[in-house]
């Protein structure tokens, strides 16, 4: 029985219930142990939206659910399958929000030469929200199953090259998740291969890119593809930094402190 708004009464056979304990540690305990749900058969669910539960019930006794195509109901299925200690319900549900989230990051690539990055992203948020209906979860709780769920969020991210986070509106709902955004910064300086070297620069560019003099210090640095698969850094001098304001960069801005540092540029060109 489930109560929320509603009350909602579900007839179902004890023996399923109580023997598949493979499937539900929670039910296997509550009809076989000296709780009191064993001797009246009754177990109350509170606070389980009647919706999500008839789901996971109807899952249990089929091994089939609605294959739902937005993304909130799966995770809040997720959520139930978690309270209830349902894993195959659970994998299920991991599965299905990886190829939805996959999906998008390859037709985000896909889309990516033939239209502005700025217009992909718009076009793309639906999957935007459905990144942070995940997200949301999967930062209230630090819970091993849903480290999961927020594996799921940061591998979209990655894979999109992490260019989303040029957008107003994902910027936006990331001030809403904080530990996403401790995630997203650590990834960025940390990749599968080598946890020394990530998206972000490691090393300094050996010259400016506009006025190609060697210096001790560059504001805005960047990878430059120099021939196909392969990168190299790139960047500005302070001086060229300063008559550049136009590159793209947020901290690439009038009036930061590290803007007014003090730099050296050699005379010599190389």
């Amino acid at each position: 029985m489930s109560t929320r708004e509603e009350v909602n009464e579900y007839y179902t056979s004890k023996d399923m219930l109580s023997k598949s304990g493979a499937e539900s540690p929670f039910f296997l305990k509550a009809l076989t142990s000296q709780f009191k749900e064993a001797q009246t058969n009754i177990v109350v669910i509170n606070e389980q939206d009647p919706t999500t539960l008839d789901l996971a019930i109807r899952w249990l006794y089929t091994g089939e659910g609605q294959d739902r195509t937005s993304v909130q109901p799966k995770v809040d299925l997720f959520v139930l399958a978690d309270f209830l200690a349902i894993e195959s319900l659970k994998a299920k549900i991991l599965a299905q929000l990886n190829d939805y989230l996959q999906a998008g990051a390859v037709r985000f690539q896909e889309s990516l030469p033939k239209h502005t990055m700025l217009s992909v992203i718009q076009v793309e948020s639906q999957t935007v929200d459905s990144i942070f209906s995940i997200a949301r979860v999967a930062y209230r709780s630090h819970s091993t199953p849903f480290a999961e769920l927020r594996q799921l969020v940061l591998d979209f991210v990655a894979n999109t090259r992490y260019l989303f986070s040029r957008d107003e509106y994902f910027l936006q709902l990331l001030r809403e998740v904080p530990g996403f955004s401790v995630d997203l910064f650590e990834l960025l300086m940390t990749n599968e291969w080598d946890y020394r070297s990530g998206v972000l620069a490691s090393t300094l560019p050996t010259q400016c890119s506009s006025c190609l003099r060697s210096c001790n210090f560059y504001p805005l640095t960047w990878f430059s593809r120099v021939e196909y698969g392969r990168f190299e850094v790139a960047g500005l001098c302070l001086d060229c930094n300063h008559a550049h304001r136009q590159f793209e960069g947020r901290l690439n801005t009038a009036g930061t402190s590290h803007s007014e540092e003090t730099a050296v540029c050699h005379g010599t060109r190389e």
